[in-house]
């Protein structure tokens, strides 16, 4: 999929979508001033004793409020006043749940109205369009067509029906998705049936579409951990995280004077395991920790339903990466930690994880005790082929994992090993064809022998990571050690039971064409990776170590990923990629995101030819959108800032190449690079390492190549044609035409080879990376790169 194609879906919404699976949900913070957000909710009714409609909490009796979570579904419009824009939600199949402190949750009814005030129109707009384009029978349904000259009728196009949305025509049913809300205050009487929020211009303000998590619910997240509500105001961060059940389910109590025997819903007469408290709950449970004791199972703790498991203990430990104030899960280095893995028929309800601990997990498939039931992954916590998870405000720290060796030369060893979880992924986190909500958590200083040191994503699953601090992770255990913080890899082959009988067939037949590796690949798996993305928001990814790519993330194989507001600071990478590497298909789209102080060949390895001290990218279309790329390195190479290539796929294994994989079954077949509104790349730098044979300082901000095959014994193809688009200039790289649109972005007649570089060797031939000709410089005027 080219930028091309994901600007015709804006990559944001992506999905938005079909509804049995589609979340749409706003992010938002937490306001510093309650004057910026207003929520009305349910109250308290003296007289009855029971809780009403409205979110009006009696002081007396609700001042210890913890929590809320709504789910509900309904019709979708928009308003716009006063230059204000509203989303507003009509609500039907209401559910919702308050929880007291340390109490057991209560179902109560919803208001019939929720309002999101001060949307970003831009990002509703490509949500609607996506929404509308991928489920085009809601404009059927929605009777939206007119007749041509010839007398046909003529559905409307998706980007018709949703400027008819913003006009306030049509509405749309929805269903799904989280609402994050940041404070409440004591609403009027006649506002008891309206939730309202009102929502930042700026950091997360935007709606937009989880495209994983399937609950298929709204749901609204307040905490205030306690404080007094005598302003009727909830003005702490969102902190704490309560997945309740679909229906009432039971609590389930643990602590650790508790005992053995029993079904634990006495708060009286807890376990004193959290392995027997989850071994007796029935799907859509609670287990309750009530203290802040020190859990030592003795093995993985397998979750096979639909429950949630939490504490009562607040949210230190989760902010500030401090022990104490959680109940701590430990492994003793001596097996995994969590293992959640609910049946697609039993998944009816959220499965979570929040406030704890969690440490000390280990997983070796090697060993006599692997630590944990395959697949080998996840040293932490495993997130096996469950989509309904939620894992927030855990402190997930020192946790493990190991992986077999690879044989690069032999397919089974590097695919069928590799996906079927024998290589160690994931130190603290990893969700395996799952797509789950990670979001909360202080990830640190976890270890994996290959991918993802603090989290890994693998398989078919795209998982919202929002809101975490990932630190000081790293992938180092002797390995495939990319993506030191977080690592993904999507698009993986699904079918190895028939390898052989796949050889067989195409060794007894003339078959042309396609290769014998692109069979192993489940065609309906590619179609719903070209379809979806993964979600990073706000999150904090600083000091992470890879040993080889990726030293923050690591993105290959159809990881398609929409970044927003994220920082991503002071990582290394031994290779390319210090603050991101993503590759084979992985198109990116980042917002607003800060990626400073990385570094690509960390070791300072004068024959490293590995660059992109802040993004590095390789056979991916990407689009930085208001991104400050800054004060980045590339030890020894080109691109201090951004590198980016196009050239020849590596090999598959087993004699293949990926060419063809990402050519014919990925879909790829030019890429586009783009860098527009307000993107600014300064003072990165590419450096020169002593004993280094050649120069290869160039393109200290940007640095963009396209390689040609210069060996004639190798079948290997020419790197894929490339646009380039920079602010008011498009280039066809692959002829090196330049269009440009004022006399401002001529190209120039010589190299400013510190700040920008271009190269198109496919027009160059046998011209190799350093050579002499400095290619042509953009002096592009909206964009500044300065190298010191």
């Amino acid at each position: 999929m080219g930028l091309k194609q994901m600007k015709s879906k804006t990559f944001i919404a992506n999905n938005f979508q079909q509804l049995k699976k589609g979340n749409f949900y706003p992010m938002i913070m937490s306001p510093d001033d309650i004057s910026e957000v207003t929520l009305t909710g349910f109250g308290w009714d003296n007289t009855y004793n029971l809780f009403i409609n409205g979110w009006q909490f009696n002081m007396d009796s609700a001042s210890n409020a913890a929590h809320l979570q709504t789910f509900c579904s309904g019709t979708l419009s928009y308003e716009e006043k006063n230059g204000v824009s509203k989303v507003i939600l009509k609500c039907v199949d209401l559910a919702a749940t308050l929880r007291i402190k340390e109490t057991q949750p209560n179902w109560l009814p919803i208001p019939n109205y929720v309002i999101y005030e001060y949307v970003d129109k831009m990002f509703l707009t490509a949500m609607i369009e996506n929404y509308l384009r991928v489920n085009p029978e809601i404009i059927k349904q929605l009777n939206q067509y007119y007749f041509n000259n010839e007398g046909q009728q003529i559905f409307e196009t998706p980007e018709q029906v949703t400027e008819k949305f913003f006009q306030g025509i049509i509405s749309l049913q929805v269903k799904g998705g989280f609402l994050f809300g940041r404070a409440a205050q004591l609403p009027s009487d006649s506002l008891k049936r309206m939730v309202h929020i009102k929502m930042q211009d700026e950091l997360g303000s935007d709606l937009y579409l989880d495209p994983g998590f399937y609950h298929k619910h709204w749901a609204s997240y307040f905490a205030n951990d306690g404080q007094d509500l005598e302003q009727h105001t909830l003005r702490d961060k969102l902190t704490r995280y309560f997945a309740g059940p679909k229906s009432n389910g039971q609590v389930r109590f643990v602590k650790k004077s508790g005992g053995i025997s029993g079904d634990f819903k006495d708060p009286s007469r807890p376990a004193n395991t959290i392995t027997a408290a989850v071994q007796a709950c029935d799907p859509h449970d609670t287990v309750l920790i009530l203290d802040t004791s020190i859990y030592q199972e003795g093995s993985e703790i397998v979750i096979a339903k639909p429950i949630s498991v939490t504490s009562t203990s607040n949210t230190a430990s989760a902010i500030t990466g401090s022990s104490g104030s959680f109940p701590v899960v430990d492994g003793q280095s001596q097996h995994r930690v969590f293992h959640i893995e609910v049946a697609v028929d039993a998944q009816t309800s959220i499965t979570s994880l929040s406030h704890m601990e969690i440490k000390g997990g280990f997983i070796d498939p090697a060993a006599d005790n692997e630590g944990g039931e395959a697949p080998h992954l996840g040293g932490g916590v495993l997130i096996h082929e469950t989509d309904k998870t939620f894992i927030g405000n855990c402190f997930i720290h020192n946790n493990r994992v190991k992986g077999v060796g690879l044989d690069p030369d032999s397919l089974e060893s590097v695919y069928y090993k590799e996906h079927t979880g024998e290589n160690g992924f994931g130190g603290g986190i990893c969700t395996f064809h799952s797509s789950a909500y990670i979001g909360g958590n202080f990830i640190f200083r976890n270890h994996s022998t290959h991918r993802g040191g603090g989290l890994a994503i693998f398989g078919y699953g795209w998982p919202v990571v929002a809101n975490n601090f990932v630190s000081e992770n790293a992938a180092d255990l002797g390995g495939r050690m990319d993506g030191g913080g977080i690592a993904t890899e999507i698009a993986f082959p699904s079918i190895f039971s028939d390898f052989w009988s796949i050889v067989v067939n195409y060794a007894e037949s003339d078959q042309e064409g396609t290769n014998i590796v692109e069979d192993l690949w489940n065609k309906n798996d590619l179609a719903e990776a070209k379809m979806n993305n993964i979600v990073f928001i706000n999150n904090e990814i600083t000091k992470n170590v890879a040993k080889e790519d990726g030293g923050g993330l690591y993105l290959s194989v159809m990881s398609n990923a929409l970044f927003k507001n994220n920082e991503i600071s002071e990582n290394e990478a031994d290779n390319d990629g210090g603050g991101i590497r993503a590759s084979m298909g992985s198109d990116l789209l980042c917002i607003k995101d800060n990626i400073h102080h990385n570094v690509s060949n960390a070791i300072n390895s004068p024959s490293n030819a590995s660059g992109g001290g802040g993004i590095s990218i390789r056979n991916i279309s990407f689009d930085l959108r208001g991104v400050h790329v800054y004060l980045n390195t590339a030890r020894g190479w080109a691109g201090g800032g951004v590198l980016c290539i196009s050239r020849a796929p590596g090999m598959i294994g087993f004699g293949q190449s990926y060419a063809p994989v990402l050519e014919h079954l990925f879909g790829v077949n030019e890429y586009y690079w783009e860098l527009t509104q307000t993107t600014q790349i300064d003072e990165n730098e590419s450096t020169w390492i002593q004993g280094q044979a050649k120069d290869h300082r160039k393109g200290a901000g940007v640095y963009m190549l396209r390689v040609a095959e210069t060996n004639p014994t190798t079948s290997r193809p020419n790197g894929l044609p490339v646009q380039t688009y920079i602010e008011d200039m498009r280039l066809i790289v692959n002829n090196k035409q330049t269009n440009p649109l004022n006399a401002v972005s001529a190209p120039q007649p010589t190299v400013n080879f510190r700040e920008f570089y271009y190269e198109d060797m496919v027009h160059r031939k046998n011209n190799p990376i350093h050579d002499g000709n400095k290619g042509p410089f953009l002096n592009v005027n909206a964009f500044t790169y300065i190298s010191n």
